[in-house]
C-alpha cells in the first residue's frame, strides 16, 4: 500500500530562534516502512519545487568496492539536502 509522506525538518543555520533554511518540508509518495520515495518524485515546501530524480544503475561490482565508502551519503538523503 502506498502512502503520501511529509517530512518537516525546520533546520536553521545558526541555532534555535534563527530563520530556517529553505525547503523546510519535503513531500513524496512511498511505502509504510520506507524512509524515501521509491519512484524518485519529491515536492518541497514552501518553494513548491517539484523534483524528479533518475537513478543510474551500476553493472560493474568492482566500482562499488573502489568508490563506495561508509562516509558516502545515500542518494535519497543527498536529494533532500540538495533541494534545500
Amino acid at each position: 500500500m502506498r502512502i503520501y509522506k511529509r517530512y518537516d525538518l525546520p533546520f536553521s543555520t545558526l541555532g534555535h530562534g534563527t530563520p530556517t533554511v529553505p525547503g523546510v518540508s519535503t513531500s513524496f509518495s512511498s511505502f509504510g516502512a520506507s524512509l524515501f520515495s521509491g519512484d524518485d518524485w519529491y515536492q518541497t515546501q514552501p518553494s513548491a519545487l517539484v523534483v524528479l530524480e533518475t537513478t543510474i544503475g551500476n553493472s560493474n561490482a568492482t566500482l562499488y568496492q573502489l568508490y563506495v565508502r561508509p562516509t558516502t551519503v545515500l542518494d535519497w538523503m543527498r536529494n533532500i539536502l540538495a533541494n534545500r
